[in-house]
């Protein structure tokens, strides 16, 4: 498969993520998964700390050109503002949104014209939930990453935009879930949450990311795609 058809997906491993991969690869994209843990089913699968800008300046030098870059890699801690470790906050910065500056600086050298970039955000960029600071901090970042970092690579005729789903079905959120002492509870109503009456099912969310690739949105750029099964409106 021609290296122009390249795309990289951080957070390739986990559900979304490599979720993305297969999609992509089912389109004939050439996908590589960068990720702490191996995707065996990606094209090419780097296991390194993307919060290691040596590492990652690394791996994208050993890929080549780029007509997509996607940045799902995350990670989340429980804690009230007053009560929250400074390192534990400035983990959940650095991987949330340090990795995607990263993969930004090293990566975007990589992608050729008219190349796509979506960044994940979450509707939790737009909500407060007691005890997620550091989250909700990260993911309202990744949109003003977004946001800048569009007009930057503009003149490239390169895109930069973010999905922001609501609840996905996902190991991610079981884990967030089973940290909490009323996290069985909250995962009942989760559903009820949502117009849609359920959370969503990772493809939906590959989906809008693939779309953000694709030439079908060649004329959107610094905007963000909310897949939230009508989670905000309900609030």
């Amino acid at each position: 498969m021609a290296d122009c058809r390249t795309i990289v997906v951080t957070g390739g491993a986990g559900r979304i993520g490599a979720t993305t991969v297969a999609m992509a690869q089912a389109r004939d994209y050439r996908a590589v998964s960068l990720d702490l843990r191996e995707n065996p089913d990606a094209d090419i699968s780097i296991v390194l700390d993307l919060t290691d800008e040596g590492a990652v300046k690394d791996a994208f030098d050993s890929i080549g050109p780029l007509v997509g870059l996607v940045c799902i890699a995350g990670t989340n801690v429980q804690g009230l503002v007053t009560e929250l470790p400074l390192a534990e906050w400035r983990r959940v910065m650095q991987v949330n949104v340090g990795h995607m500056m990263l993969a930004l600086k090293h990566g975007g050298r990589a992608l050729t014209e008219g190349a796509g970039v979506v960044l994940m955000s979450s509707v939790s960029a737009h909500i407060g939930t007691v005890g997620s600071v550091a989250y909700h901090s990260s993911k309202g970042a990744v949109l003003g990453l977004m946001r800048a970092a569009s007009g930057g690579f503009a003149p490239r005729g390169i895109r930069v935009n973010a999905v922001s789903p609501g609840w996905v079905d996902t190991d991610f959120t079981n884990r967030a879930l089973d940290a909490l002492p009323d996290g069985e509870a909250i995962r009942l109503r989760a559903a009820a949450q949502h117009i849609a009456g359920r959370m969503a099912r990772p493809n939906e969310v590959a989906e809008a990311i693939l779309f953000l690739l694709s030439d079908r949105a060649s004329f959107v750029t610094g905007s963000e795609l909310v897949v939230d099964g009508g989670f905000l409106r309900k609030r």
